[in-house]
């Protein structure tokens, strides 16, 4: 059940003791949206590809591809 209509709920009934309760599941229920952005980030590899870029100002990129010059070719 969503904290916020536990609370409602509480209130309308005036069901004691329940102080504790909706402090708890709200703090919880603040959670979501950090929650959230961190399982996006997690899953979906263009948000955690554009975070990682971002955090590293560009330095890091998955697919780059680094030319490493081989031996003087004697002809």
């Amino acid at each position: 059940m969503c904290p916020y209509v536990f609370m409602m709920i509480a209130v309308a009934f005036s069901i004691p003791d329940v102080i504790n309760t909706t402090t708890a599941l709200f703090l919880i229920s603040s959670l979501h949206s950090t929650l959230n952005t961190l399982m996006m980030v997690l899953t979906i590899r263009s948000y955690r590809d554009t975070v990682i870029r971002t955090l590293t100002c560009g330095r890091f990129q998955k697919n780059s591809v680094v030319n490493i010059p081989g031996p003087a070719k004697n002809h």
